[in-house]
């Protein structure tokens, strides 16, 4: 099966099954209501009877902002510009790009507690997401569902934290040790223009969001391996997603990076439409509201379509023995005797 031929069914797959993007958008909802209720009343104290909401109508009060950065702390310092529109996209972006999105010690408290939350809490939806493609022909029900998200969620959650430790070793080493080598190179240290250098960062930044997007991959597959052929057996999954991986290296690589495209299209359409009215009347303000539901609905069903895409390529690749032999032989240090009935074949 060809990449654009895996992302065709996958997509398919998750449109037939919309009611899965749907319910995931409430659970988004809520848990932003969640956030947002005390964020709320924290505002609406800090403005008080003063003007400033209505300066913040026509644009972010800057002077406001400073008094209130120094009075808070913990979850309602996280409040800042950035968050707003456009602007968060941008933040996470150079946040990823400088490799700093995993620095936890620049993250509050609150905030660190509650995504390691969301993590949890996304490894326990996971499943059900993941045992709906699989089974492509049965009707979505609450009940298969919440049977599959407990079903596998043991098992996704150890990969979770296997995922998350790559994550901070690539923070908290692995980048360190490129931005140094960078450094060090005679023809960045010496050169005599500023554009050498900058190049090279760009270089050195674009390579850490190349990893960290096959670390994506990698574990993507891992659960998809887990649920496509029912393993308990977490540490083999983990070797026969890297096995699939570099045996076909083309097609996996390229139908991410096609829904990567996907991805920032979506970004830049946004980002695009979103300036172009302004918060200043409750019309406006309904039609942003519009807007960034409907960016967030197209976010989830990206999410998604990669789940059923790649596992639509990975039960239509026809594996040869020589390429089973292969991924067998990748796994074989590591394995684990599965229990008896549980899936071998690829």
């Amino acid at each position: 099966m060809k990449a654009l031929s895996a992302l065709k069914i996958g997509s398919g797959i998750t449109t037939r099954k919309f009611g899965i993007v749907i319910f995931l958008l409430i659970i988004n909802i809520i848990f932003v209501l969640v956030l947002s209720i005390p964020m709320f009343y924290t505002l609406q104290d800090s403005f008080g009877d003063s003007k400033v909401s209505e300066n913040m109508l026509e644009g972010f009060d800057t002077l406001w902002y400073g008094e209130f950065r120094n009075e808070v702390s913990g979850f309602a310092s996280s409040f800042s510009p950035s968050i707003m529109g456009i602007g968060a996209i941008l933040n996470n972006f150079v946040s990823i790009e400088s490799g700093n999105l995993f620095n936890i010690r620049s993250i509050p408290g609150t905030i660190l507690i509650l995504g390691l939350l969301y993590l949890l809490f996304g490894s326990f939806l996971n499943g059900g997401i993941l045992g709906a493609f699989n089974s492509p022909e049965r009707k979505f029900s609450f009940g298969n569902f919440f049977e599959d998200c407990g079903k596998y969620f043991i098992r996704f959650l150890f990969l979770m934290i296997i995922a998350v430790a790559c994550y901070v070793v690539l923070q908290r080493f692995f980048f360190p040790w490129l931005n140094s080598a960078f450094s060090s190179l005679g023809w960045v240290k010496n050169a005599t223009e500023e554009k050498i250098p900058f190049l090279f960062d760009r270089l050195k930044n674009f390579i850490f969001v190349i990893i960290l997007f096959f670390i994506g991959m990698l574990f993507d597959y891992a659960k998809i391996i887990t649920v496509v052929e029912q393993r308990r057996n977490i540490i083999v999954s983990f070797f026969r997603s890297l096995g699939f991986i570099f045996v076909h290296i083309i097609k996996t690589f390229s139908l991410y990076y096609f829904l990567v495209f996907i991805g920032i299209i979506f970004i830049a359409l946004y980002t695009y439409i979103e300036p172009l009215f302004t918060t200043n009347t409750l019309r406006n303000i309904g039609i942003v509201f519009g807007i960034q539901q409907v960016y967030i609905i197209l976010k989830i069903w990206l999410k998604c379509t990669f789940f059923s895409s790649q596992m639509s390529l990975y039960k239509g690749v026809v594996v040869s023995p020589e390429e089973e032999e292969l991924i067998t032989r990748t796994v074989e240090p590591f394995a684990i005797k599965e229990e008896p009935g549980e899936s071998k074949s690829l």
